[in-house]
């Protein structure tokens, strides 16, 4: 079939959709880069069940496999969340960047994967530490798993004839036959890896050894993809003419004892069947594994390689077919083989670049970021400057080991940087942890109205759905309705035998500011009767007068038709959080403020103190940034400041009366200093309200005493605050949340 004329003529919106899955293996080392001897993390669960977090043949060989994804985009997204899950998780320990392996002493301390006794995994990892030797087995790298949309498989279907599953069979079969056709410019654009240690091989001769057991390839590509890497030992043809003898000549070489499974066949691509369906008869999707560890990159992998990578699958689509008999599959694969292990390929390649371009820029639809990716990948091959020409330069500067553990470190960090979730920054932050901390569990994620941060949390026997991280099933509506309304929550902790500030309630803004005589010589609070955020709060500790008064009643009533006038109580603010009766995280909120330089005006330090990158707007990061309007002037202006005065240095300059960290307020972790008497009246007025999740402002002149008074009880408590203090330790809430959830 002419699939080029029929795509041209019939078929394009489907052609550049399918379906993605990556999947990456990385090395665990020590803080000196040697390999990392200890097992599996068991933060990171169970290694045989995890979907997303397993090891590959070594126990410290970390492999990370997303779910199948409807673009490159999502499921790179995905890669890099897991990465950084699992980089974040490790306990003085880092992810080996490079696809060659870390300093090891013996082959002893390479430990096949810890699976149960007797199971397949474990069996077939001793066989391949016997027959390959369990050095070649730490070599890494990225599997990139696709098939194409089904529609647009059907609709090539429906110009030809015959069983649908043969045609679909063919069609991939067409793909892996010019694959191998012209894989050979793949390792020259994506490789990665031409060191090593003197452990792992000996040199040869014209090789560069480096700190005497450091060994540098100068005119290898991929030291992975050579005849050196991961390769079969004996040479066996493959047929790809059919599916049937695809698998015919795979037994044949399992009767020759070239390989003993069907699996152990190391080609640089694999036919696959989707979980539960029988390769024999089906094929669904094709693995390709030629791509090396990019050590340049956080997560190891260039999403425009990813993009490229399936336009040369969809190159290998569109042009004829060939035979590929037993001459050209060995010709085909030394060609491959030579590539990876020389430089000497860079015409060539450029050549077949040039032609999957204008092949590739003929057809419609193709992306603007397939574009992109074109015109990188061709300035990669123009200034010849790959991957291994830049890795080179670094290795002979700093070493094998010094760079790649210099990079492990930096990238670990980057890792420890990335508090949200990569893909769902226009989620709430504290949504963005929770599904991170799903993840982490293996469990799955569905997004049911994202603008409204409505997710759903899955395994087999679990469906819980989640609204804004901390709005469950857990709590009723009754308990929501008693804790937006601050005089009911009032009563409620009052009845429940709780300290809160006496109040009096107004329905109407004339008995509020008749009321002035009564309050002008207290310290008070007004607040509207349900709000959040700080919204319609004003703080008066001292003497104050009828204006600023009605001016307070004024912001509130806007807030809402019900206002309280709070005795104001004397002492630090705490929020605690209680979820399934117990406190997991303890927090001192302090007001938005600078600190004076004596030389910038207060305006050009809030600039300054917004450029944190913890600070963000809409609660994407844990902290906001604080802005400057009419609340935070009247504020500075009750302090004989303005935004163009300079405050002396050192001095603490409140631009709010209340500490809330949606308005621009900092916060302090105090999980492991607050008494347990406190945790126990937070978990009390939780109980009260009937509330599993709940956030419990307290006041607290003194630690150290047992004097308290609550002044809210919070329905949907933010989580991110607690990961991510500004000061403090990541209490890690998602956790608690997840398993409050029955997962």
């Amino acid at each position: 079939m002419d699939y080029a004329k029929l795509i041209k003529e019939k078929i394009t919106g489907e052609l550049y959709r399918g379906l993605f899955g990556l999947e990456k293996e990385n090395v665990r080392v020590d803080r000196n880069g040697h390999l990392a001897l200890t097992p599996h993390p068991e933060k990171l669960g169970d290694k045989a069940t995890h979907p997303y977090i397993t090891v590959d043949f070594g126990e410290s060989q970390i492999e990370m496999i997303t779910p199948v994804q409807d673009s490159i985009r999502e499921a790179y997204d995905f890669l890099l969340n897991i990465h950084d899950i699992v980089a974040t998780s490790l306990d003085g320990e880092y992810l080996w960047p490079q696809s060659l392996p870390p300093r090891f002493t013996t082959t002893d301390n390479i430990a096949p994967a810890d699976f149960p006794d007797g199971s397949d995994g474990k069996n077939y990892r001793l066989h391949l530490a016997k027959h390959y030797g369990k050095k070649r087995q730490l070599l890494s790298g990225i599997h990139f798993n696709f098939s194409f949309a089904h529609d647009f498989v059907e609709k090539l279907y429906d110009e030809s004839h015959g069983d649908f599953q043969e045609f679909k069979n063919e069609l991939y079969l067409h793909v892996v036959r010019n694959f191998h056709r012209y894989s050979f410019l793949l390792p020259c654009l994506f490789g990665a890896g031409n060191a090593y240690l003197k452990e792992f091989k000996e040199p040869r001769p014209g090789d560069l050894v480096l700190n005497d057991d450091e060994v540098l390839v100068p005119d290898m590509v991929s030291f992975r993809n050579s005849e050196s890497g991961y390769q079969n030992k004996e040479r066996f043809f493959v047929d790809y003419s059919s599916l049937e003898a695809y698998h015919k000549s795979l037994d044949k070489a399992i009767e020759d004892k070239a390989i003993s499974y069907h699996r152990e066949f190391y080609a640089p691509i694999r036919l696959k069947a989707a979980l539960g369906n029988d390769i024999r008869q089906q094929i669904d999707y094709l693995e390709v594994r030629v791509i090396d560890l990019n050590p340049f990159v956080r997560n190891n992998v260039d999403i425009d390689d990813l993009y490229y990578l399936h336009m040369f699958l969809i190159y290998c689509l569109i042009k004829p077919d060939i035979e590929l008999d037993r001459e050209k599959y060995f010709e085909y694969k030394d060609c491959f083989n030579d590539a990876a292990g020389s430089l000497d390929y860079h015409e060539k390649t450029y050549g077949l670049h040039k032609s999957i371009k204008r092949e590739l820029s003929s057809l419609q639809g193709l992306p603007l970021a397939y574009l992109q990716a074109i015109e990188n990948i061709e300035q990669r091959c123009v200034n010849n400057r790959r991957h291994i020409d830049r890795y080179k330069d670094v290795v002979l500067e700093k070493g094998y080991i010094a760079f790649n553990l210099d990079q492990a470190k930096r990238f670990f960090e980057e890792s420890l940087a990335s508090y949200g979730l990569v893909g769902g920054e226009g989620l709430e932050l504290s949504t963005q942890i929770l599904i991170k901390g799903a993840y982490k569990k293996g469990l799955g994620v569905g997004y049911v109205d994202r603008s409204d941060n409505f997710i759903e949390i899955f395994d087999r026997v679990n469906h819980q759905y989640v609204k804004q991280a901390t709005k469950t099933s857990l709590d009723s509506y009754m308990t929501f309705l008693i804790m937006e309304n601050k005089i009911v929550s009032k009563h409620v902790l009052g009845r429940a035998g709780l300290e809160t500030p006496a109040s009096l309630n107004f329905c109407d803004i004339a008995s509020a500011k008749s009321s002035y005589d009564k309050v002008k010589a207290k310290a008070i609070v007004i607040k509207p009767r349900s709000t959040n955020f700080g919204l319609g709060i004003s703080i008066f500790e001292q003497g104050f007068g009828q204006d600023d008064f009605n001016n307070a009643l004024d912001h509130a009533f806007k807030e809402d038709s019900e206002v309280l006038i709070e005795d104001f109580v004397a002492g630090k603010e705490y929020r605690f959080l209680v979820v399934d009766d117990q406190v997991v995280g303890v927090l001192h909120r302090k007001n938005a403020h600078v600190v004076g330089d004596g030389i910038s005006t207060i305006k050009e330090l809030v600039a300054k103190e917004n450029e944190n990158p913890l600070r963000g707007e809409n609660y994407r990061k844990p902290l906001q940034k604080i802005k400057i309007g009419p609340i935070e002037t009247q504020v500075l202006a009750s302090s004989g400041l303005t935004v163009d005065s300079v405050a002396a240095i050192g001095r603490e300059v409140v631009l709010r009366e209340n500490s809330n960290i949606s308005t621009g307020g900092v916060s302090i972790d105090f999980t492991d200093d607050v008494k347990n008497f406190h945790k126990e009246v937070a978990i009390k007025a939780a109980r009260a309200a009937g509330a599993k999740i709940c956030g419990v402002d307290m006041i607290i002149p003194d630690l150290a005493q047992d004097d308290y008074s609550i002044i809210e009880i919070n329905f949907n408590p933010a989580i991110h605050i607690h990961n991510y203090p500004y000061q403090g330790k990541n209490r890690k809430v998602e956790e608690y949340l997840l398993k409050a959830l029955g997962f």
